[in-house]
C-alpha cells in the first residue's frame, strides 16, 4: 500500500549524522565537511515521473513511463516505489491498480504497462515511497460515450455521466444501474439512488424497484422523487409501474394496498392497456382504468402477453385480448413498445412494426436476419447497429438497449476491448 514501504535501502542522513556526532571530539572539523555526502544535509527526497503528461488510445496501453527517487538531487537506489492509477486505468499484466517496484542503480523504477480503459478518459498516476513526497501525473485519452440514452420524441444521442462505471446496464427509461446499485438518471453524474437490487417494467410512468436490503421505492416520471413503498411483503419482486408482486400471487401497490390476487405474470403496458396471466392459469388485461377485464376465449391458454392487450401463441398469432382478433400471424417475438410503437421478428425472418395508430406494416427487408425487435420501431442487428424499419442506422456499436419509458430509453455501447 502507498506509505507502507519503509525504504530501508535508501542511504538517510540520520544514521550518518548521529555516528558522526558521537565521535565528534576525536575527528577535526574539517574532516566531518569533506565526509558527509551533500545531499546528507539538504534533506529533499524527491519523486519525479519522467513525464507530466502520458497520452494513449481507448483500449490501448501506455507504455515507458518510469519514477525517478532522487535525495538532494542525488539519484537514490534501492527505494520501494508504489504506483496508483485511478478512473479504470489498470496495469496490463496484473490488472490491479497499483504496481510495486524498487528504483535501480540510477534512482529509476520502470512503470509496468498500463491498459487504457475501453472508454478512454483521463485518469491520474500516482507515484508514493516511505520518506517521499507524493507525486503524479496525468493519463490521457480521447473519451469514449459507453453509455447513452435517447429522450422522447428525439433521436439526438445524449451521453450519460462518465460517473456511470462499466459493467452498468441500462434498465428502464433513462435510468442505468451498476454493479453496485447506484442507480443513474440521464446526464447526472451522482445516482439518484443506492442499493438498487431490481426494476418493474413501467406503466404510465410509474416504476418499482426492490432494494438490496429488501425494502421497496417507487417514482412517477413527472415527479422523479422516491419515496419508500412501505407495507410491501417481504420477498415482492417489482412487477409492473408500482406494482410488486407477493410470493403468493397478491399484488401490492405503493400504499401496500391488495390491487390484484392470483397473478402470475404480466406483458408491457401500451396505451395503459396491459395483459396478465394467472395462476389459475386464466388470461386477462388491464384496461387504463385499472380495471381487470378476462381475456376474450379466442385467445388460447398458454398465450403469453406482450403489448397492451395483444397476446401471442405458441403458433405465432398475435390476438388481441378485448376482442379476439388475431393482429398478426407468424410473430416470433414482440418488442417493448415505446410512444405505443413496437417491432416485431416474424417466423419466415422478415420484420414488421406497429405504429401510434395500432397500424401493422412490413419493416424494409434489409434489416439483418436474427436482429431484435427492441424500442419503437427499431431493430438492433447482429453487428451491434441501431436501425429504424425502413432500414436506416439509427446508431452504431450498441450492445445493449434498456426497457423504453414514456421519458426515453437508454443504451450501452460495445466497446473495442
Amino acid at each position: 500500500m502507498p506509505g507502507d514501504h519503509d525504504g530501508a535501502a535508501r542511504p538517510t542522513s540520520f544514521p550518518r549524522r548521529t555516528i558522526l556526532a558521537g565521535a565528534a571530539w576525536s575527528v577535526p572539523a574539517i574532516v566531518l565537511a569533506t565526509t558527509v555526502p551533500a545531499y546528507a544535509s539538504s534533506g529533499s527526497p524527491k519523486l519525479a515521473f519522467d513525464q507530466g503528461s502520458y497520452n494513449g488510445t481507448a483500449c490501448g496501453t501506455i507504455t515507458g513511463a518510469s519514477v525517478t527517487a532522487t535525495d538532494g538531487g542525488t539519484p537514490t537506489a534501492g527505494v520501494s516505489v508504489t504506483v496508483s492509477l485511478s478512473d479504470y486505468y489498470v496495469f496490463t499484466a496484473s490488472g490491479a491498480t497499483s504496481a510495486t517496484g524498487t528504483t535501480d542503480g540510477s534512482g529509476r523504477f520502470d512503470v509496468p504497462s498500463i491498459s487504457v480503459p475501453n472508454r478512454g478518459g483521463t485518469g491520474t498516476a500516482t507515484a508514493t515511497a516511505s520518506s517521499y513526497p507524493s507525486t503524479s501525473a496525468s493519463l490521457v485519452a480521447a473519451e469514449v460515450d459507453e453509455f447513452g440514452f435517447v429522450e422522447a420524441d428525439s433521436l439526438t444521442w445524449k451521453a450519460a455521466s462518465r460517473n456511470v462505471p462499466p459493467g452498468s446496464h441500462p434498465t428502464v427509461g433513462t435510468f442505468t444501474l451498476a454493479p453496485n446499485g447506484n442507480l443513474y438518471m440521464g446526464q447526472y453524474g451522482t445516482p439518484v439512488q443506492g442499493g438498487v437490487d431490481r426494476m418493474s417494467r413501467p406503466n404510465g410512468g410509474w416504476l418499482g424497484w426492490v432494494y438490496n436490503d429488501g425494502t421497496f421505492a417507487y417514482t412517477r416520471s413527472n415527479n422523479e422523487m422516491y419515496p419508500t413503498a412501505s407495507g410491501v411483503p417481504a420477498g415482492s419482486e417489482p412487477l409492473i409501474g408500482d406494482w410488486f408482486l407477493a410470493s403468493d400471487g397478491r399484488v401490492y401497490d405503493h400504499t401496500a394496498a391488495i390491487v390484484a390476487t392470483d397473478i402470475d405474470s404480466v406483458g408491457y403496458e401500451r396505451g395503459g392497456f396491459f395483459g396478465v396471466v394467472r395462476r389459475s392459469g386464466e388470461l386477462g388485461y388491464y384496461d387504463g382504468n385499472l380495471q381487470y377485464h378476462v381475456a376474450n376465449a379466442a385467445v388460447p391458454s398458454g398465450a403469453k402477453p406482450t403489448c397492451g392487450v395483444l397476446f401471442l401463441t405458441s403458433g405465432g398469432d398475435l390476438i388481441a385480448a378485448d376482442t379476439g382478433a388475431t393482429f398478426a400471424t407468424g410473430v416470433s417475438k414482440v418488442g417493448a413498445p415505446m410512444e405505443l410503437w413496437f417491432s416485431l421478428a416474424l417466423t419466415s425472418g422478415a420484420f414488421a412494426y406497429v405504429d401510434d395508430n395500432g397500424q401493422y406494416s412490413a419493416a424494409s427487408p434489409a434489416i439483418p436476419a436474427n436482429s431484435a425487435p427492441v424500442g419503437k420501431a427499431w431493430f438492433l442487428t447482429p453487428d451491434y447497429r441501431l436501425l429504424d424499419a425502413s432500414g436506416s442506422v439509427i446508431f452504431t456499436d450498441i450492445a445493449e438497449v434498456g426497457i423504453p419509458r414514456e421519458t426515453g430509453v437508454a443504451f450501452r455501447k460495445k466497446m473495442a476491448c
